[in-house]
C-alpha cells in the first residue's frame, strides 16, 4: 500500500498545486511509482503544470460516470496525475464521500499517493484532509499564511491526521516575512525544506512542464529535489493532540 499525503495551505496563492506537482516527479525519478491527485472539484490546475488535455477527470470519478483507471493520466514512466476538473456544470453529480474510495484505489498501484487539496475550509477540503492519513502543510512565510495553516493543523488534528511537516514557499527575504524560527515556534511543525521565489516558476507553468524538469538547475528545483529527499526519510506521524 502506498503512503498517502495530502498538501493544504489553508489560503490559496501558496504555490502549494507547484509543490505537489514538483515533488510528485522527484519521487518518480527517485523510482517511486507516484500518483498526483488534484482534489479540488472546483479550481482544479494540477493538469495545467503538466500540459495535460481535460479528459476524464476526478469530476467524473465521483459522478460514476468514469473508473479510476480511465482518469489516469501518465506523465512519466512511474507518475501519473488524475485531474479535478475545470467544469461547474455536474457539481451537483459529484459525491464527495466517494473520495476516500478513489484514494484507496490509487494507493493500491503507487508508493506515493500526493493529494493536492482545494483551499478554503468548505466540505471538498474536509474531504480531501481525511481522505489522508497524513499531511503537509504548504505556506508561505506572511502572517495570514501562517494563521491560514494554523486552522488546518487544528482541523487535522481533530480528524486525527499525522502531520509529517511543512514547507515554507515563495521565500523572498521581504521585511514582512516572518523568520524561519518564528514560524516554526508559532506552528509547532517540522520544516521540510524551504523553496525561494523563482522566476523559473512562471516560465515552467506557460510550457506545462514541471519546473524540476523544465529548468532543474533553477533554485526553485534544487529546493524541492532536497523536499522530495526530506520526504523520503520522514517517518509517517501520529496525530496532534486535541
Amino acid at each position: 500500500m502506498a503512503r498517502v499525503i495530502s498538501f493544504a495551505s489553508g489560503k490559496g496563492g501558496t504555490g502549494k498545486t507547484m509543490v505537489v506537482a514538483n515533488l510528485s516527479v522527484c519521487l518518480a525519478k527517485r523510482g517511486k511509482r507516484v500518483i498526483a491527485l488534484d482534489a479540488d472539484v472546483m479550481m482544479s490546475n494540477l493538469g495545467l503544470l503538466f500540459g495535460l488535455e481535460e479528459r476524464f477527470t476526478l469530476h467524473d470519478v465521483l459522478a460514476g460516470k468514469a473508473g479510476v483507471e480511465e482518469a489516469l493520466h501518465q506523465v512519466l514512466p512511474r507518475l501519473e496525475v488524475l485531474q479535478g476538473g475545470l467544469s461547474l456544470k455536474e457539481l451537483g453529480q459529484i459525491r464527495l464521500d466517494r473520495l476516500k474510495g478513489v484514494v484507496g484505489k490509487l494507493s493500491r498501484r503507487a508508493d506515493y499517493v500526493l493529494v493536492d487539496c482545494p483551499s478554503g475550509f468548505e466540505e471538498d477540503f474536509l474531504a480531501a484532509l481525511t481522505a489522508s492519513p497524513q499531511l503537509v502543510l504548504v505556506i508561505n512565510p506572511d502572517p495570514l499564511s501562517v494563521a491560514e495553516a494554523m486552522k488546518v493543523k487544528k482541523l487535522a488534528g481533530r480528524f486525527r491526521v499525522g502531520l509529517l511537516g511543512m514547507v515554507v514557499n515563495r521565500v523572498v527575504g521581504r521585511e514582512t516575512d516572518l523568520p524561519l524560527e518564528e514560524i516554526e515556534s508559532l506552528l509547532e511543525v517540522p520544516v521540510l525544506g524551504t523553496v525561494p521565489e523563482d522566476e523559473e516558476v512562471g516560465k515552467a507553468l506557460a510550457s506545462g512542464k514541471p519546473l524540476v524538469l523544465e529548468a532543474p538547475r533553477s533554485p526553485a528545483s534544487r529546493a524541492l529535489e532536497r523536499i522530495a529527499e526530506a520526504l523520503l526519510r520522514r517517518r509517517p506521524q501520529p496525530a496532534a493532540p486535541l
